[in-house]
């Protein structure tokens, strides 16, 4: 069960059916919350709710549930299925350190491209509900 709650969620058994991927055979069950959270934090507070008002993105979401939902469950298992390739990036701080020692800060922008799927944000920007707002920063 989740502490967090987003207008549209999936499940394990979401990613299971969409792409094949037992969450129960992968992790334990102590880490199966973890990953859900991580993959709809990914997509929400990553994605959607980066630019804008959380509370105004969940209004538009919630009144034209129909066309959303299929397109952010869509965007959630293809993000589930991009942490569980490549693993969880989230401790990036957005600090690095150059090759000469010195410390460098990542722009926001590109911090997040490490974390949320390309194909991801390519489906939410595919939804005839703007999501994302047009002329975010590839």
């Amino acid at each position: 069960m989740s502490i967090f709650t987003y207008p549209v969620m999936i499940t394990a058994e979401d990613i299971k059916n969409e792409c094949g991927i037992d969450l129960v055979e992968a992790y334990s069950a102590a880490e199966i919350p973890h990953f859900l959270n991580l993959v709809h934090s990914s997509i929400y507070d990553g994605c959607i709710y980066a630019t804008g008002s959380a509370d105004i993105k969940e209004r538009i979401i919630n009144k034209y549930i129909q066309d959303c939902e299929p397109i952010i469950k869509r965007a959630l298992v293809t993000q589930a299925a991009y942490i569980h390739s490549q693993g969880h990036i989230g401790t990036e701080s957005g600090i690095t350190i150059t090759a000469d020692g010195q410390k460098a800060v990542v722009n926001k922008l590109e911090l997040r491209s490490k974390n949320v799927s390309i194909g991801a944000v390519d489906i939410l920007k595919a939804c005839k509900i703007p999501l994302l707002y047009a002329g975010e920063g590839e």
